[in-house]
């Protein structure tokens, strides 16, 4: 819909004309819209923002901007608006061009909800793989200091007895006794293969 306004050096733009769309949009009569300031409208106009405006529509330079509108029953919504001056008798007017972007804002506010969220997801997620990887570390940290004292606790008994048997070997046993001592060996030897094997695949 289309509204066009006066421009008033440091006052607030006048609705001095507007289409059926800009009348039936906001909820008002002719009448009761014609005449009214366009903060009347835009409730969020700022002094500031209609001074630049001004100042660049004075210069020939179009305006391109979004805002909120207020109805007649109070509700409000967003409008895109693009406005262009000209003058007529020495006055400066604008012809603005307003779009309702009520549902693209909505929209908007969607989507930096379900990033905010997908955010909030991620950085769960994140907070839940440093926490797995930290235990997997201390866990594999606990595993080594486990198999390095089992490892020293199992060879030594077992170097034992190797030892204690080699020196038996050599201090003239009889017969029979050189017999179990050979066996006493080999099973020695054959238990610490097995005990390394288990350790390493550990």
């Amino acid at each position: 819909y289309v509204i066009v306004l006066e421009l008033r050096p440091r006052e607030a733009p006048l609705i001095i004309d507007a289409n059926n769309g800009g009348f039936s949009k906001h909820g008002y009569t002719r009448d009761e819209l014609i005449g009214q300031p366009i903060n009347f409208l835009d409730e969020e106009l700022t002094r500031k923002d209609m001074k630049d405006r001004i100042q660049r529509l004075e210069s020939g330079k179009p305006i391109f901007f979004e805002t909120m509108h207020r109805r007649k029953d109070g509700s409000k919504f967003w409008v895109e608006v693009t406005g262009r001056s000209f003058s007529i008798e020495g006055k400066t007017y604008m012809h603005a061009i307003h779009r309702d972007i009520t549902d693209r804002k909505k929209a908007e506010r969607e989507l930096t909800r379900h990033r905010e969220h997908l955010e909030e997801l991620v950085n769960e997620r994140t907070q839940q793989l440093v926490e797995s990887q930290r235990l997997a570390e201390a866990a594999n940290r606990a595993k080594s200091t486990f198999l390095a004292n089992m490892s020293h606790e199992i060879r030594t008994p077992m170097n034992a007895i190797m030892g204690l048997t080699h020196l038996m070997k050599h201090s003239s046993p009889s017969e029979e006794q050189s017999r179990q001592l050979d066996k006493i060996g080999r099973a020695s030897r054959h238990l610490l293969s097995v005990i390394n094997d288990i350790l390493d695949i550990s």
